[in-house]
């Protein structure tokens, strides 16, 4: 995912539905502090929609996502 701003915290969290209507947390960062404007997130689903929903912002931005990419296969993890 990457943020519109670089160097701000946001909050959020990503949920997964396979209807439309019954939601599943997949991962919880509501209590980040990661400020990157680029943040990679790793989890293991069977899904049809996914949802993101910001939780908290830092003062002076605004909730919007430059780019939200979703991959099925597994991640390659060059730091570990």
């Amino acid at each position: 995912m990457a943020w519109e701003f670089d160097g701000h915290r946001y909050g959020y969290r990503i949920d997964a539905s396979t209807d439309g209507a019954s939601w599943t947390t997949l991962a919880d960062l509501t209590a980040t502090t990661s400020t990157s404007q680029v943040q990679t997130v790793m989890f293991a689903a069977t899904t049809r929609h996914l949802r993101v929903t910001v939780t908290g912002l830092d003062a002076g931005c605004w909730a919007s996502i430059r780019s939200f990419e979703v991959y099925d296969r597994p991640f390659f993890d060059p730091s570990r």
